[in-house]
């Protein structure tokens, strides 16, 4: 799977579908200065009015909501005391 940071490898049990899916490995970017690490996700139904709400209760944005085809909506963020995660709007195939 791809999506606009490079490709997108969605982890899941055999044979169970994209309900049976628990994560996910992105490649790091160029230049990223995190090392590698598990980000964990929590599933939203308003990705962007979480990023909205996060920023207001005194967290940041680490990547801007974005869409990823097949995958959903999605961003990264840090809580008030700077600890790293996502959030994701899961959509259907055409994410």
């Amino acid at each position: 799977m791809s999506f606009p940071g490079g490709a997108y490898t969605v982890l899941m049990t055999s044979g169970a579908g994209r309900e049976g899916s628990f994560g996910g490995v992105a490649q790091l970017q160029e230049g990223h200065s995190t090392p590698p690490q598990w980000l964990p996700y929590f599933e939203v139904s308003d990705c962007d009015a979480v990023v909205a709400r996060g920023q207001d209760l005194g967290g940041s944005v680490l990547m801007p909501a974005m869409s990823a085809e097949g995958i959903g909506r999605m961003a990264w963020l840090t809580d008030a005391g700077r600890a790293p995660f996502g959030v994701i709007a899961s959509g259907g195939p055409g994410a």
